[in-house]
């Protein structure tokens, strides 16, 4: 049962279920606690998960936010690897000739 958790380096929150009144305190800068319930009849462990997105994940991500949805054609721009790429397809959006 998940009682918590963090991501991307920001404190602890809370997770919904049976443990979701925990409070968790973060104030001694770069570690938290916890009162954990019970603890002495029942076993906590933390999973620590690491995950890191593909440059074409990435390239999903902002397609999936700034369109209608990625495409194979816009995948295919290379604007993970070419950060001009990126630039000239947010400028060729913002066309005035083909913008209505």
């Amino acid at each position: 049962i998940p009682i918590g958790r963090s991501y991307d380096g920001h404190e602890w929150e809370r997770a919904a279920g049976r443990y979701d009144t925990l409070a968790y305190d973060c104030s001694a800068g770069t570690s938290c606690t916890v009162a954990l319930p019970d603890a002495d009849s029942l076993s906590f462990y933390v999973v620590g998960y690491s995950h890191a997105l593909t440059a074409d994940q990435t390239a999903a991500r902002f397609f999936e936010k700034a369109t209608f949805g990625p495409t194979s054609s816009l995948l295919s721009l290379g604007v993970t690897s070419a950060p001009s790429a990126l630039a000239d397809w947010i400028s060729s959006q913002m066309d005035e000739d083909v913008t209505p």
